[in-house]
């Protein structure tokens, strides 16, 4: 690929669109879309936002669906975390990173074999894109550890280890928005059941920060985790796997837990 073509093309575009010349700019246009590969894709991306050109911000993301696979999301992750302190470069890729973590979570196992178990990049990618608008998605993906293969959970388990914790934190520290927002009922069984375990594990720190804090928002957290508690438990009541649930003394632990 001629980079200097596509340079060209993109200062091209950007005089034609100043002195109002369409048809030049339909041209520009034609050839930067039918030249987008994943060597050209992320110069035109940065130009597209730049510009504010939505069209072409848009065949991007076409090819990124269309072409997304194991050999190139390694270099779609490491854009996207190279801007991820920017908010204004966040929220204009806000798509191109909900593309990459849907990719991540329906092609763990056979990324971690391309990559021969080295997950680093993926793991931060991941832990930085945690928030309200993505927590459900990951409650489900880290809930469907349950459902793996004997063999397949020790891999998992072993490379979600620290994405888990900042799941749970997160999930923690914003129970009162969570509730408030019914964001928890898109939470699978799966992911309440080591949740609740999580807390479990914290319980006797996090009950001396409460009790040492007796301000106006620490008692609305207060508030807000006994109201988590209750949907933990109506969640376990209501499962169709309740006596699954039940049946072991972990989750006796976990159902009694609920109850205090």
């Amino acid at each position: 690929m001629n980079f200097d073509k596509i340079d060209r093309t993109i200062n091209l575009y950007t005089l034609a669109d100043k002195y109002l010349q369409e048809d030049l700019q339909e041209k520009c246009f034609h050839y930067l879309t039918y030249n987008i590969n994943i060597d050209t894709v992320y110069k035109i991306l940065d130009f597209a936002h730049q510009e504010n050109i939505l069209h072409i911000k848009n065949w991007c993301l076409k090819f990124f669906e269309d072409n997304l696979n194991l050999q190139n999301i390694a270099g779609l992750v490491d854009y996207l975390l190279e801007g991820q302190d920017d908010s204004q470069f966040k929220k204009n890729n806000k798509k191109f990173r909900n593309r990459a973590l849907n990719f991540i979570f329906e092609h763990s196992f056979e990324i971690f074999n391309n990559e021969k178990g080295d997950m680093k990049i993926y793991e931060d990618f991941m832990i930085k894109n945690i928030g309200m608008k993505t927590i459900a998605a990951f409650a489900c993906y880290l809930g469907g550890f349950h459902e793996l293969s004997e063999n397949k959970k020790a891999i998992f388990e072993d490379w979600t280890a620290n994405l888990k914790e900042a799941v749970f934190g997160f999930v923690e520290e914003n129970a009162e928005v969570i509730m408030t927002g019914q964001i928890w009922k898109d939470f699978s069984n799966g992911f309440f059941r080591d949740f609740t375990l999580y807390v479990i594990r914290n319980s006797g720190k996090r009950n001396l920060h409460l009790e040492n804090n007796k301000s106006e928002g620490e008692t609305r957290g207060k508030k807000g985790w006994n109201q988590f508690k209750m949907a933990l438990l109506k969640k376990i009541k209501h499962s169709k796997r309740q006596k699954d649930l039940v049946s072991n003394m972990k989750n006796k632990t976990l159902y009694i837990f609920c109850l205090k």
